[in-house]
């Protein structure tokens, strides 16, 4: 199986695909899929084709998702650009990546004044589309990722395999049967999107798509929803306890949650108290799915701030006392180079006796 949005048309038509929770529309796969035909006919008409590479600056939409499927089509690679960088450093970034244009929502547009070539959104949906032949493989690298550290410049590039690896490695660790998963982190981030959001695609799934965090309606929406998997950042866990009707939520529907890296121990609590503790899913932006330690774990308590084992397809070492990995769900490499072998991630870390891994600080 790969990772196709017409295959999936086609076995899951009119099964939901994506909530849309701020404009309360639901996409099936079949839409999801005319979308992203449509977009790869408007990328062609830019004159997007094999080989090139466009970029995108975006919240979370239903184009992001649309997109990043349509320049599959037409052979190109997608660069994620962060909203939350200077204008200077998006600039910077949007010379290093070299792409054919900036894809954007309207709400943008300032932020990329010193950039040359931009496409709104609306300007993309109202231009000519043009005819075009899917590719007859998919682009590699496919989807361009930064660190979502604002000292760090690196870019990650992803391949179709690397990111189908990434899917399964997600669907192994979640335990996905047919999941309704809220994700409410960034698209723009490698996790947002290979940990919290494709796996449930590639598996028939929903995903509950939320444009920016705001601690109200995420906790609404897991509610009303009836969201079976959520996924989020500390940060993000931390401010949903802030929620309004945090305290008196009813998170039946909640068969895990899931944070990219260990709580604090007050807001861990809080999740305890909700009869709902937090497992992790700890990776880097070169390698999204790394360690993960399960929730349901009954030494969890013990264990505190442990990020646990590696996932299925990923290997990992110390190397004087630095966390190194390898394996499929591993970026091929960054803009400037490829990688070989083992990669450092750039964490001190440590391992215990029972073979659970502990990130700790410089």
């Amino acid at each position: 199986m790969t990772v196709s949005l017409s295959r999936r048309a086609t076995l899951w038509g009119d099964r939901t695909a994506v909530i849309d929770t701020n404009e309360n529309r639901r996409y099936s796969y079949a839409d999801l899929d005319a979308l992203a035909d449509q977009l790869a006919g408007k990328l062609a008409g830019l004159g997007v084709g094999p080989g090139d590479r466009v970029a995108l600056l975006s919240r979370n939409r239903i184009e992001v998702l649309a997109i990043a499927f349509a320049v599959r089509r037409v052979g190109c690679a997608l660069a994620f650009v962060s909203p939350y960088r200077s204008k200077s450093a998006i600039s910077d970034l949007v010379d290093r990546v070299d792409p054919e244009t900036v894809l954007h929502e309207e709400a943008e547009s300032d932020r990329l004044r010193k950039v040359p070539s931009t496409t709104s959104f609306a300007e993309l949906s109202q231009g000519e589309g043009a005819d075009y032949e899917r590719a007859d493989s998919p682009p590699e690298p496919w989807l361009l990722f930064q660190s979502p550290d604002e000292a760090d410049s690196t870019v990650h590039a992803y391949s179709t395999e690397s990111v189908e690896r990434n899917c399964i490695a997600g669907i192994t660790t979640w335990g996905f049967g047919r999941p309704w998963v809220a994700n409410l982190t960034s698209f723009f981030r490698a996790d947002g999107l290979l940990v919290g959001v494709l796996p449930a695609l590639y598996v028939g799934g929903t995903v509950l798509l939320h444009r920016a965090f705001r601690p109200d309606p995420a906790l609404e929406l897991i509610e009303r929803h009836d969201a079976t998997h959520v996924y989020a950042t500390p940060l993000e866990f931390d401010r949903l306890t802030d929620a309004d009707g945090f305290e008196t939520a009813n998170f039946a529907s909640v068969e895990a949650f899931y944070s990219s890296a260990p709580l604090p121990a007050e807001c861990h609590d809080a999740y305890l108290l909700a009869d709902h503790p937090v497992g992790r899913l700890f990776g880097t932006a070169a390698a999204p799915h790394l360690l993960t330690f399960l929730p349901e774990r009954e030494d969890a308590l013990e264990k505190g701030d442990s990020v646990g084992r590696p996932v299925l397809d990923c290997e990992v070492r110390l190397s004087e006392d630095r966390l190194e990995a390898r394996g499929p769900v591993v970026a091929e490499g960054t803009l400037e180079e490829r990688f070989e072998g083992w990669i450092e991630t750039g964490l001190r870390a440590r391992r215990d006796d029972d073979g659970d891994y502990w990130i700790e600080a410089d």
